[in-house]
């Protein structure tokens, strides 16, 4: 996915955590600290990761991809020590989408079924730009734009997005059973639906209605758009999902399809209020 790796000390210094708007009274103090960089055992990774952008952006560099696997430390009782993955991303025309899709391919490749992104209430994240990574109950890790009045405080201009995630948590739902199944032998058929919903309804939701609705065979739902603005009212949202179709013994006919979605679609009107959008 062409990220480069940071190796750091696990220690930070203290204006890096402040321009954050962490208190420092959470922080884990270094009593006699050799320089001013090692001010601190690092309860966050991403403070010092966003000064390694900085650092590259002076340097001319305008696109970086980083990341870092070490221990954090947590003020807590007993004390916590947590191995920790997370990464930086800084791309021209890199949105929460094609972030979403760097965590998805890290989980696929790990293995990792039924994982959900839920609401998130991570406040160095955008609150329009953020998402909670769940399996079952357990909060595996975060993503998200970092929040802008963080990333001015690094003199940074541009969106930076981040993901954060629990190292063991990745080791413990990873499968190491391997399973295979044939190349399909009948041809797909992909349908694209706009939806236009109420904020505060979950992307993820609307997903989940899409599978309960498209039967055995709707083989894979992806969201890649969302909009707000223009013909959509306020306080409302456009999902666009990419809907892929097949039947395993014959070729689906384009009728079929359509009396699927139309299925869909009056599902997601009478569970969720949804409408398509343009309608």
């Amino acid at each position: 996915m062409g990220f480069y790796e940071v190796i750091a000390s696990g220690l930070d210094e203290e204006s890096l955590f402040k321009k954050v708007g962490f208190s420092l009274k959470e922080e884990i103090k270094i009593r006699n600290p050799l320089s001013m960089q090692g001010e601190i055992l690092a309860s966050h990774l991403f403070p010092h990761l966003l000064a390694i952008v900085g650092h590259n952006l002076n340097q001319g560099i305008e696109e970086l991809r980083i990341f870092e696997l070490a221990p954090i430390f947590k003020k807590d009782h007993p004390f916590q020590e947590t191995p920790l993955l997370a990464g930086l991303v800084l791309e021209k025309g890199f949105d929460f989408l094609s972030l979403k899709g760097i965590g998805e391919a890290l989980l696929d490749g790990l293995d990792i079924k039924e994982v959900e992104y839920t609401s998130c209430d991570c406040g160095y994240l955008s609150p329009r730009q953020r998402a909670a990574v769940k399996k079952g109950k357990t909060l595996m890790g975060r993503l998200g734009r970092v929040n802008q009045k963080i990333t001015e405080n690094f003199q940074l201009s541009f969106p930076v997005y981040l993901f954060e995630f629990v190292f063991p948590y990745l080791v413990s739902s990873r499968t190491l059973e391997k399973r295979f199944k044939p190349l399909p032998k009948f041809p797909s058929i992909r349908r694209d639906l706009a939806l236009v919903v109420k904020e505060e309804i979950p992307a993820e939701r609307v997903r989940e209605e899409i599978i309960k609705g498209g039967g055995s065979w709707l083989e894979k739902v992806d969201l890649f758009d969302i909009y707000r603005g223009g013909s959509v009212p306020p306080r409302y949202k456009s999902l666009a999902y990419s809907l892929t179709f097949r039947c395993s013994d014959r070729t689906l006919k384009d009728e079929e399809v359509a009396s699927i979605q139309q299925a869909i679609v009056r599902l997601l009107k009478r569970e969720l209020g949804a409408h398509v959008r343009g309608e």
